[in-house]
């Protein structure tokens, strides 16, 4: 099994000011982790349908325009965009970006799942006790 992951030799994208890699395969099937470097500005308007994007700033700062509303970033600040929600991201930064898929097929941002598993955890101990 295999426990540390490193970055591939190549991006596993490469767009309009931004690079990045994909980890994995991960053994967690649903968890996708990205690595992103902003160099520029990634100025193409996304909209995800059903995936809650979470992006954390490790270096740098920029902005993110969620719902044609700008909002200023750096280092250590955590963005949250909903799905359905029309966003972009500019600036000179470095984020880690987190995906995870629930067994119905949609996603949950990273706090949603680590507190779903914390109650799950909690109903196994209750069951047991």
């Amino acid at each position: 099994m295999r426990y540390i992951h490193s970055p591939p030799a190549l991006p596993s994208f490469d767009g309009k000011g931004l690079f990045g890699y994909t980890f994995g395969p991960l053994q967690q099937k649903d968890l996708e982790i990205y690595y992103i470097e902003v160099k520029e500005g990634h100025d193409t308007f996304m909209v995800s349908k059903r995936i809650t994007r979470v992006y954390y700033v490790l270096s740098g700062s920029g902005y993110f325009t969620i719902s044609d509303r700008r909002y200023d970033v750096s280092s250590g600040m955590l963005v949250e965009v909903p799905p359905k929600i029309e966003y972009s991201y500019s600036g000179k930064m470095t984020l880690i970006g987190i995906s995870i898929d629930t067994p119905n097929g949609t996603r949950m941002s990273f706090m949603e799942i680590c507190l779903l598993r914390q109650i799950t955890n909690l109903g196994r101990f209750l069951a047991n006790d």
